[in-house]
């Protein structure tokens, strides 16, 4: 009697555990993330996982391993050549390395200044060109066009050309805002009038409704105001944006669609100087990293586009390069992805994508040397974090074939 109590117990405890193991594990998250976003709140340790954030990339844990450092070592170990390893934790058993080539979505198909946002298993790609196209990848080396953020009746037309020509609608930048999904933008008129608006739609692909403009040159008396990049920290949201005339930083209302301090420059923050367009902020442990684009735009082969980095321990800055110098004034980052002689211009790059295996990726555009018709094309490659926490990109250019970043979908 006592041996069958005994036996019972057992069988009764392995089903209670098999039906939490099933409960906790057989979910899969789906909640919108938009790659990187900064959500630092008072009195959370930025090295740990922040639940509030929707974002993937807080220096913690990355939610696609499980935390199982023994599957990530295994990866590495096999994605440093050694032979077919183990695949992650949570990737199918027998996983087959993927290879990808640049440019990663056509030859003529131009996608510049490119932002990214992942829900339920697929990455959406918001881009400069026309109503502001929109692309939808599993892997971010295979893309579809899947249209654009705005209709043809709801344009923004809150600037506009002489000539009645349609103005420029550049550099996107798409978020989640309180449950809504918000798209800050830029306007450029022929005659160099610029400004920054945003959009809001119920629906990550749209379509878009336009809440008109946000900021304009003549708003804090600045110039340069085109390429948002939205964040939070410690419970406070912000917009950075600039085009060679400083990166300026300003706070904003709670809902995240207004100006906080509208006209009061005084409260408007500087963060970094005059050698720099397309501002990205990026959190990765204790530290801030500025990625700006440097050098010439838009120039097709004459064109010097760079990326260039720098650190602080607010995202406010001081932003310092690895030689030591704040990047105020005319100095410059420390470059990290720069041209060669079959990739020219790359720059203005997306959030940074961290994979299953807990690897990060970065989306960026170039134009490719010997493509008829080379327009700015969208590229990707993984970074790699050197001992001391600095960015690295191959030997410091773009890749022709590369091993694709590995997604458990």
């Amino acid at each position: 009697m006592r041996n069958n109590i005994i036996f019972a117990l057992f069988v009764s405890f392995v089903a209670a555990v098999a039906i939490v193991i099933g409960c906790s594990g057989g979910e899969e998250n789906s909640s919108p993330q938009k790659p990187g976003l900064i959500v630092i709140t008072p009195g959370t340790n930025p090295g740990e996982d922040n639940p509030g954030s929707g974002g993937d990339n807080q220096g913690g844990d990355n939610p696609g391993t499980g935390g199982d450092e023994e599957a990530l070592a295994a990866y590495r170990e096999w994605n440093n050549g050694s032979g077919i390893q183990p695949a992650p934790k949570g990737v199918p058993g027998g996983y087959t390395p993927k290879q990808y080539s640049n440019p990663v979505f056509g030859k003529t198909y131009t996608l510049p200044d490119p932002t990214v946002f992942r829900k339920d298993g697929w990455f959406y790609l918001f881009a400069t060109g026309g109503n502001c196209r929109i692309m939808r990848s599993k892997d971010l080396t295979k893309w579809e066009s899947i249209g654009t953020a705005f209709t043809d009746a709801g344009r923004p037309a809150w600037l506009s050309n002489e000539d009645g020509s349609k103005v420029g609608l550049w550099a996107p930048d798409i978020n989640i805002i309180d449950g809504k999904y918000v798209l800050f933008y830029s306007l450029a008129t022929n005659n160099n009038v610029r400004g920054i608006g945003r959009a809001v739609s119920d629906k990550l692909e749209g379509p878009y409704t336009d809440l008109g403009m946000l900021i304009r040159s003549n708003t804090f008396g600045t110039t340069g105001t085109i390429d948002p990049n939205y964040f939070e920290y410690q419970g406070e949201k912000y917009l950075c944006w600039g085009n060679f005339s400083n990166i300026y930083c300003a706070q904003l209302t709670d809902d995240g669609l207004n100006l906080k301090y509208p006209g009061d420059k005084s409260k408007l923050k500087t963060i970094a100087g005059k050698n720099f367009e397309g501002p990205l902020i990026h959190k990765r442990g204790d530290w801030f990293y500025f990625i700006g684009s440097a050098g010439t735009c838009c120039k097709g082969y004459d064109s010097t586009y760079h990326l260039q980095v720098a650190r602080a321990k607010t995202p406010f800055g001081p932003f310092i390069n690895k030689n030591g110098n704040a990047i105020t004034g005319t100095t410059q980052g420390t470059t990290f992805l720069e041209g060669n002689t079959k990739f020219i211009g790359p720059g203005h790059n997306a959030e940074i994508v961290t994979d299953d295996a807990g690897d990060d990726w970065l989306l960026y555009h170039s134009y490719i040397n010997g493509v008829t018709n080379s327009k700015r094309l969208l590229c990707l490659d993984k970074i790699t974090w050197t001992e001391d926490g600095w960015p690295t990109i191959n030997d410091g250019h773009p890749s022709e074939n590369a091993t694709a970043p590995v997604f458990a979908d």
